[in-house]
Formats: C-alpha cells, structure tokens, sequence
C-alpha cells in the first residue's frame, strides 16, 4: 500500500496493489581437506532477491524542475525480484599460524535484472497515469498552461521507470592473502598484512521503452577490478590499521541514457585511503581514532562514454573520528 499528496485536493490518496510469488531456492555446499591446512570449498544455489522497497511504492511517482530539465520519477510495484543460479569454488591454504592464500572463482547466471528506462514525451501523453497535478505543483508558480511554451503538462519531460530486464552471465576471479608478521623480532612481529583482489566480467543488454535494444554494456555498479590492501599492527593493547581501497571505473545505477544526448554516465576510477586505531585502556575502556579519506579522493561523474564530459565533481574532504568504547 502506498500514499501519495494530491496537490489539486490537498488531500492523501492510497494506492494498492498485491503481489505473490514462490520460490524454491536449492543450494549445496561441500569441503573437501585433500592434504593438511588445504581446503578445497565449492557451493551451488538458486538465489532471489526482492527489489529495493522504495522501487515498489505504488503511485509515489515524483516530478522535479530544475533550470530547463523536466524530470519524473516512477516506482514500479509490478517489479518482480532478482533471480540467478550461483557456482563458485575456492582453493584455501593455511600454510602459518594466521596466514591464509586462497583463489576463488565464481559464476553467477543472472536471470533476472531491473534497469530503469527513459522516455522523454509531453507529461500529457504519459501511459502511466501519472497526474498532471504533479507537473502544476512542480512547476509552482513558474506554471503556464498549454500552449504556451514553457512548464506545463504539454511540456517534454524525462520519464524514469524501473522495470524487469533478462539477465547475462557474471564471472570472475578473487585472489586474498593474510599474511602476520610473526616470524619478525619485536615489535615488528606484531605487524601484518591483508589483502584481495577481484576481476568481474559481466555484460548486460538494455532496452529502450518500447523494448528495442538500446546497447549492450558493462552491468550497472560493475568495476572490472577492485582491490584492497590493509598493513596493521596489533599487540592486543595497541591497534593500527592502513587501508588502500581501488575500484576501476564503473556505471552507476541511473546511468544508462541518462538523457541529453548521453548514452552513459560513467564513475571513473577511485582509490581511497583510511586508517584506524584503538588503544585498550584497560578491560572496560578502549579509545578509538578514525581517519576516512584521507588523500581527500573526489567523486566524480562523467557525461558520455565517448565525450566524458564532466558531469560533477565533489570533494568531500577527509573525516576523523574520535571515540571511546566501554565494554562490560
């Protein structure tokens, strides 16, 4: 059930809509230890997920105005949920005390996805039966009825709507590694190491409103590579942590033709640097200090997977975070 304001009665209206589906959802898992402190795991699975809630709201569609772009915002509540069948199998071995080197690898069938589709037409032409009242209290007093020129019902907007898609294959390959320092004289035996690093192949096929092909890309949020590395020290009083984190490029979630003549907007790559620490006064009280972001790494946006015209570009700036624990 949803609600939604009418500007035009200033009143609550109340949608409804139901929904069921079934789901058998297998899975298996298995270890095998072919020789000492080598595992070898593998593990197969129906998977589902729902959409995300706010996605399915009935009749909460949203309109906005800004400058010369006129935007709607459409939930789905006919949405059906994620679907895929998963594989993966992963070499582990605890070769020391503490240390670990595994390579895995995975697949995922992706049966199901929901991308969001664009439309752009006059706001009175819409199939959905989004309510001209919402076009009149975005435009606010900036309102003019059809046929003038300028925002109106009859207007051009940008209409956004989740919808079901067909899926494709994902694989890929992690490699980790936990490595302490042990075999070192105090006090750089208390020191350690952690990492991972991950490679993804997916392509996703989109489609246009009327269910054409619009082009075929990476999957939305997908970076080819990503990894992370962690340098620590830990002496059970004193904890120290450095942490570099890496993504490549990636298309973020409302990305694909994005309006404007743009066919992506695409997320280049980032990595962030962040560091903690925590001191143990004693068995009730622990200090914490915390540094997020510390080389100031922007967020960055760009129009075009040809042009990469510069869409925004925020600095945020580093955070630190001071703390105190007590445990009982």
């Amino acid at each position: 059930m949803g609600y939604s304001f009418d500007p035009v009665s200033k009143g609550i209206i109340t949608t409804q809509v139901s929904r069921n589906y079934h789901d058998f959802l297998p899975s298996v898992n298995a270890v095998l230890e072919p020789a000492d402190n080598f595992l070898i795991r593998m593990g197969a699975a129906f998977v589902m997920a729902r959409p995300d809630l706010g996605n399915l709201l009935p009749g909460g569609a949203t309109a906005t105005v800004t400058g010369s772009n006129f935007n709607v915002t459409e939930n789905n509540p006919n949405l059906n949920p994620y679907r895929a069948k998963t594989a993966d199998m992963s070499f582990e071995w605890y070769y020391h005390k503490g240390a670990l080197l595994s390579i895995a690898f995975f697949y995922k069938h992706l049966d199901s996805l929901i991308q969001t589709v664009r439309q752009s037409i006059p706001f009175n032409q819409n199939t959905d039966g989004v309510p001209n009242s919402l076009a009149v209290a975005a435009c606010g007093v900036a309102y003019v009825a059809p046929p003038a020129s300028g925002c109106n019902e009859a207007q051009t907007w940008l209409f956004s709507k989740p919808i079901n898609s067909k899926g494709a294959p994902l694989y890929g390959t992690e490699i980790a590694w936990q490595q302490p320092f042990d075999f070192l004289p105090d006090p750089f035996s208390n020191f350690g190491f952690t990492g991972n690093v991950t490679f993804v192949q997916a392509t996703q096929t989109y489609f246009n409103t009327d269910g054409s092909v619009l082009t075929k890309a990476d999957l939305t949020g997908l970076s080819h590579t990503s990894y992370s590395a962690t340098l620590y020290y830990d002496d059970s009083v004193l904890e120290v942590r450095g942490t570099a984190s890496f993504r490549s490029k990636y298309i973020p979630q409302s990305g694909v033709n994005p309006g404007n003549l743009n066919d992506f907007l695409i997320n280049p790559s980032t990595l962030n640097i962040d560091a903690s620490t925590s001191y143990k006064i004693d068995d009730n009280f622990t200090v914490t200090f915390d540094g997020i972001n510390l080389t100031n790494q922007s967020s960055t946006q760009l129009a075009d997977s040809v042009g990469q015209r510069l869409y925004y570009n925020h600095y945020t700036g580093s955070n630190y975070f001071l703390g105190l624990r007590y445990s009982y």
